[in-house]
């Protein structure tokens, strides 16, 4: 702003020159010494520009002495460091509109000035910004079968051309493709989905340069398009989709939600699956797929829940490092203990038990050998001593006190310790074992000493539990091991021998009336239900190669650690026959064990860690609850419901809440035509509705879902019975042998687009569809296992080779390159169809004898037996499945789904079963 110094002087000049007398109003016109002000309407200040630069405003000056409005007797403009000052044009009512072009590609800053008559002045800086391009609002958003472009309109031009390229070629005014006259929005149509479209925007200046904006690529897609298959594993869920031709990256999106919102869990990825390996069990995640770039349209989403039950090939979740030498564990709440040889006591948090977190160290307590938990207190026995640590906050251990059990001269070693009531037991190696007395944890005692130790040889462990009020002792040792009863007070025990018939046991256990012996190669487990006379019930050898170790057990297993190997798991709920379930590799020496909910803590030796598997396995199958239906048909699940179809009142549909699987509860239901079988797409859901051909339901609203257009569409081939869906397309079987291939894509409808005969008699129906990747496997009745090459899926090609079977091929599902088939008579088979073209069968049936239905999860197959129940297999080696439970539904077994740890049965006649596999 600037101030005339010689104001006052022309004010004197004026009165002494003037004949006439001044007004008031001259005088303070004379006077005034306050700028004008400039405001800019548009554009903003950082703004971006293009070849013509247009800005609008206006100039005030309205502040003379009287407060009555000056005038402005100039406006300028000028690109700072760019051009010099030029005279721009005023209204009489004060504003301006400025246009003027430019070469420049830099961020900007124009300086306005206005000066008044009294020669008051101001400015105004305006800051640019140049964006790469003239015309940087325009934008490109991907549709179905179209794009939408989209621009801000630029100063100076008369008129917009789109050009466009069908690919990723960047487009120029040469190209074929172009859009004359084009106004924003525009809406391009017609396209094809999955195609990559390029776009250039000019704009036609009315002079100077044409305005040019960057290039833009879209992908036009349905959200149908990439709809994807998951897979639940352990401690992964693998997704995988039909890739589109030209889009060579893709992104898999995740939420908790199938409505959203869902954040990348891959980042962009090339090929056509991904393995999901940060799940956690028992919640339900949302998967969908899109192009990595050029669109933000995604697919439908597709449910899944992690298996909760582990395999060899899944077992393994975590491994905890921060240890030196880890020899055992022990596990309450949240928190790990881990006892190391190397450096005492170690803490770990496992909230999440896949990433164990170092909480604290407890060091001093050198030849840690092992640890156990008893309410807020951790027990150490290390080198020659019994330590006791306060543990109430797992964060910060106090040491409380520590008493010497045993001595280097004696041979002892503080090998085991295991606490009941007031009394601590610690074994002492070749110095027999110890009693403790815990009253004043602060000032231990020793109260007994076992007083022949040549009698036991060494002892490597020691296990009391509380039976009836009286403390049982088991003495694991070399020479034999020890059954005891324990009397007395805390400073004054009784230890009496009840029995020293248990042979060699490097670890030991009591559970209920039994005792479990790691036994040299051995597992042996005996009834100590009279303590003076244990009866061996029965013996397994886990593995040829190494001995066992050490031992925990629960829930009806006993996991047994095989030295410098791995871990067995044995089935021994019935204990006069065990059975090995499966054994398990770890990268250590296996030196001990742990059970605390699903999971094994194995201390792995020296330099290993601790390796943490999932446990979690079949028990003996319980049911859970049931409901009543009429001719249920089909079922699937979806945001913890079941989709029951049932033939009740000609066709419907109804819909379960399983949240509570021992509660089953309706809450929703709709008959809209013949809904039989069904297969659930994001939000939707898809029905082969015999009769009616094939329907869309929306399920936003499960208490009343409702069917959209075009309501249902004929098929030819009789009764569609079959269902599967991947990517834009519906793949539907019917009661004649044929397989209909229907577009989704549409989306406001159902096209039927391709049609195929799976074999050559029409009177083998088609009765149960899958679809992995370019080929569709279809279970053909009489006809066996058909494969269909759809490729083209308006020229589906069924393979002339198929998968011959006994019976009737009533059901198909897929596991990796297999194909499995449940034969009506002969139970289950099983195709290697890793080239479609040629399937080899791989097992032809079973003693499960004949089936109604088949479904994978994971590592594991699910089958309908009918009016044999239900049999759950482990098909880790897909041509040689292992039966690992089995349960006898009420009435008979035909249609399965399965959901976390439970199976839902349909009877086909009035029920529904929720069975748990692991009560």
């Amino acid at each position: 702003m600037k101030r005339l110094p010689w104001a006052p002087a022309l004010l004197a000049l004026l009165l002494a020159a003037c004949p006439l007398p001044l007004s008031r109003l001259d005088v303070d016109s004379a006077l005034d010494s306050v700028p004008p002000v400039i405001t800019v309407s548009s554009p903003a200040e950082n703004a971006s520009f293009g070849r013509t630069i247009l800005i609008t405003g206006s100039v005030s000056d309205d502040s003379d002495a009287g407060g009555r409005a000056g005038r402005v007797a100039s406006l300028t403009y000028e690109i700072l460091s760019r051009q010099t000052p030029v005279a721009a044009t005023l209204a009489a009512d004060g504003s301006f509109s400025i246009s003027f072009n430019t070469a420049l590609t830099e961020n900007i800053v124009i300086e306005l000035e206005a000066t008044d008559w009294n020669g008051n002045s101001s400015s105004f800086r305006l800051p640019l910004t140049y964006e790469g391009n003239d015309i940087p609002s325009f934008g490109v958003e991907a549709g179905n079968r179209q794009v939408t472009l989209s621009w801000d309109p630029v100063p100076g031009v008369s008129g917009y051309t789109i050009y466009f390229e069908p690919s990723a070629l960047a487009p120029t005014v040469d190209s074929a493709g172009r859009i004359l006259n084009a106004t924003s929005p525009y809406v391009l149509g017609s396209l094809k989905n999955g195609g990559t479209y390029s776009f250039l925007l000019r704009g036609l200046a009315v002079s100077g340069s044409d305005n040019y904006s960057e290039v833009k690529r879209a992908v036009p897609l349905s959200s149908f398009d990439l709809f994807p298959a998951a897979e639940p594993f352990f401690n992964q869920i693998r997704v995988s989709w039909r890739p589109l031709a030209g889009i060579s990256q893709y992104e898999v999106l995740r939420s908790l939600s199938v409505n959203g919102p869902f954040q990348s869990v891959s980042g962009p990825i090339s090929g056509s699956s991904y393995a999901d390996t940060n799940v956690q069990q028992g919640v339900n995640y949302y998967y969908a797929v899109k192009p990595a770039q050029y669109t933000e349209v995604a697919s439908q989403a597709v449910e899944a829940r992690a298996d909760p039950f582990p395999t060899y090939l899944s077992a393994e979740v975590g491994m905890y490092n921060a240890v030196g030498n880890s020899q055992a564990t022990a596990v309450t709440g949240s928190y790990l203990y881990i006892a190391d040889y190397s450096d005492g006591l170690k803490v770990a948090s496992i909230a999440e038990p896949t990433t164990p977190v170092p909480v604290a160290s407890v060091p001093g307590l050198s030849g840690a050998n092992d640890v156990t938990i008893n309410g807020s207190y951790a027990y150490v026995a290390h080198g020659q001593s019994l330590s006791v640590l306060d543990i109430s906050n797992p964060a910060s251990p106090t040491l409380l006190d520590t008493l010497a059990v045993t001595t280097f001269v004696a041979g002892g070693q503080a090998e085991a310790v295991s606490v009941q009531g007031d009394w601590a037991f610690v074994a002492c190696f070749n110095d027999g074992f110890s009693v403790v007395d815990l009253t004043d944890k602060n000032n231990l005692q020793e109260v007994y000493h076992f007083p022949d130790p040549a009698e036991y040889g060494q002892v490597y462990d020691v296990e009391a539990v509380d039976r009836s009020g009286t403390t049982v002792l088991l003495v694991g040792a070399l020479l034999r091991s020890g059954l005891y009863t324990v009397t007395g007070t805390a400073d004054s025990p009784v230890v009496t021998l009840r029995s020293s018939a248990l042979p060699y046991a490097s670890a030991a256990k009591l559970v209920g009336n039994y005792a479990y012996l790691a036994s040299s190669w051995y597992l042996e487990v005996w009834d100590a239900t009279t303590l003076t006379a244990p009866v061996q019930r029965d013996t397994i050898w886990p593995d040829p190669s190494e001995s066992t170790e050490a031992l925990d057990v629960a829930g009806g297993r006993a996991y047994v650690t095989i030295r410098d190997t791995g871990f067995a798991v044995i089935d021994v709920s019935n204990p006069v026959d065990i059975r090995l379930v499966q054994s398990y590799t770890t990268p250590g020496e296996a030196r001990g064990i742990t059970l605390a909910g699903d999971y094994a803590y194995i201390a792995d030796g020296q330099g290993s860690g601790v390796v943490i598997y999932g446990t979690a396995s079949p028990r003996v199958p319980a049911l859970a609850d049931s409901f009543t239906l009429v001719g249920p048909t089909n079922l699937a699940v979806f945001q913890d419901h079941l989709l029951v179809t049932e033939t009740a009142s000609d066709w419907s549909l109804r819909v379960l809440d399983i949240a509570d699987p021992a509660n089953l509860a309706q809450t929703g239901a709709a008959d809209w035509y013949t809904p039989l079988n069904l297969k659930v797409v994001g939000r939707y859901a898809l029905f082969a509705a015999e009769r009616s051909g094939i329907m869309i339901w929306d399920l936003q609203n499960l208490a009343a879902p409702q069917v959209l257009q075009p309501w249902y569409v004929n098929l030819p081939g009789g009764n569609a019975l079959g269902i599967d869906v991947l990517g834009a397309y519906a793949y539907v079987t019917t009661a004649q042998s044929q397989l209909n291939i229907v577009d989704l894509s549409w989306e406001n409808n159902l096209s039927k687009v391709g049609s195929v005969a799976t074999q050559g008699n029409a009177s083998y129906s088609a009765l149960d569809v899958a679809v992995r990747g370019d080929y569709v496997f279809v279970a053909n009745a009489e006809a066996g296992l058909r494969i269909v090459d759809v490729r083209d899926p308006k020229w589906p090609a069924a393979q002339s080779n198929y998968g011959a079977m006994a019976g009737r091929a009533v059901a198909v599902a897929l596991s990796g390159d297999y194909a499995l088939v449940a034969s009506d008579t002969n139970g289950l088979y099983v195709f290697d169809v890793s080239d479609p073209a040629s399937p080899a069968v791989r097992r032809s049936g079973g003693a499960e004898g004949g089936l109604k239905d088949v479904v994978v999860r994971g590592n594991f197959a699910y089958l309908a037996r009918g009016s044999a129940g239900i049999q759950m297999m482990n098909i880790t080696t897909p041509a040689s499945p292992v039966a690992v439970a089995s349960f006898s539904t009420p009435t008979s077994a035909e249609k399965l789904a399965v959901h976390g740890r439970h199976v839902y049965v349909l009877d086909g006649a009035s029920k529904l079963y929720a069975v748990d596999l692991m009560p």
